[in-house]
C-alpha cells in the first residue's frame, strides 16, 4: 500500500530525528551512551504514550456496538475502568523490563565501553542527570516527536476509534530487540581492544556503532509505523454511522 502523503512528514521526521546522534557523535563529541540512554529515555516516553493510547482508544467498544446493535449506540457504554487498568498493566511491565536494561546500558557502554580513563565517568552523570544542554535538548525533540504523533497521528485523524488496547498488549516488541542488539553491539566493539587485541581510534569506533544502531533504529521504526497504520486502515470498513 503507498504511503500516504499526511504520513510523510511523520516519516520524514523520524529520520530527521534518528540522524541527530549520529551528528551528536561526531560534532558535539557524545558517546555511544549518550545514544543508548537517549534511545531508552525515549522508549519510556512511547511506553507513556501508548498508555494514554490505550486509556482512550475505542476500537473494540465501536467493535462491539456493531455487532451488537445494528450499526445503533444500544446502551453500551465504555469501560474506563478496564482500559485504565489495561494501561497500567503495560506501563508496568515496560519500566520493568527497560529498568533491568538500564543497568547493562550505564555499566558496560556508560563506563566500561567508554572508559574511566577518558574522563567519560563524570559525562555520564552528566547526561543521566540532565546537565548536558544538547542532549536534553535532543530529547526534547524525540518528546515532540512522540507528542505529534499522539495528537495527529492518533487523535485528530480519529485513529483512537478503530485502535484496539490489544493492539499494544505485545511484552516482546521490536524496541526491546534493538535495545538487546544495541547493548550487545556497543560493549564488543567498544571493548574491542580488551576483546580482539585490534586498537581503533575511540571517535571512529563510536560512529560506527551510533551508525549501525541509528540505521537499524530508523528501519523498525518506519516498518512499524507503516503496519500500525496498514492496521489501522483496514478497519475503515466500519461503517461512519456507527462510530461518532
Amino acid at each position: 500500500m503507498p504511503t500516504p502523503f499526511s504520513q510523510r512528514p511523520s516519516l520524514l521526521f523520524i529520520f530527521l530525528l534518528n540522524l541527530v546522534p549520529i551528528w551528536g557523535v561526531i560534532h558535539w563529541g557524545w558517546t555511544p551512551f549518550y545514544v543508548f540512554y537517549l534511545f531508552w529515555l525515549e522508549t519510556l516516553v512511547v511506553a507513556f504514550f501508548n498508555s494514554f493510547k490505550i486509556m482512550l482508544c475505542r476500537g473494540d467498544e465501536y467493535d462491539v456496538k456493531l455487532h451488537d446493535s445494528n450499526h445503533r449506540y444500544a446502551g453500551i457504554h465504555i469501560n474506563h475502568w478496564s482500559h485504565i487498568g489495561k494501561a497500567i498493566r503495560y506501563f508496568i511491565i515496560r519500566l520493568f523490563i527497560f529498568f533491568f536494561y538500564l543497568i547493562f546500558i550505564v555499566v558496560f557502554i556508560g563506563f566500561f565501553a567508554s572508559g574511566q580513563k577518558s574522563g567519560r565517568g563524570t559525562h555520564v552523570l552528566e547526561v543521566m542527570l540532565f546537565r548536558h544542554q544538547a542532549f536534553n535538548y535532543t530529547l526534547l525533540a524525540f518528546v515532540m516527536n512522540q507528542v505529534l504523533q499522539f495528537v495527529f497521528d492518533f487523535y485528530a485523524n480519529g485513529n483512537y476509534k478503530r485502535t484496539h488496547p490489544s493492539d499494544f498488549a505485545s511484552i516482546f516488541d521490536g524496541r526491546q530487540l534493538v535495545v538487546h542488539v544495541a547493548v550487545v553491539l556497543g560493549g564488543v566493539i567498544g571493548a574491542q581492544d580488551q576483546i580482539f587485541d585490534v586498537k581503533l581510534d575511540k571517535g571512529y569506533v563510536s560512529i560506527i556503532i551510533v551508525s549501525i544502531f541509528c540505521i537499524a533504529k530508523s528501519i523498525y521504526e518506519v516498518v512499524k509505523y507503516n503496519m500500525e497504520n496498514d492496521k489501522v486502515d483496514k478497519r475503515l470498513i466500519i461503517p461512519d454511522q456507527a462510530i461518532q
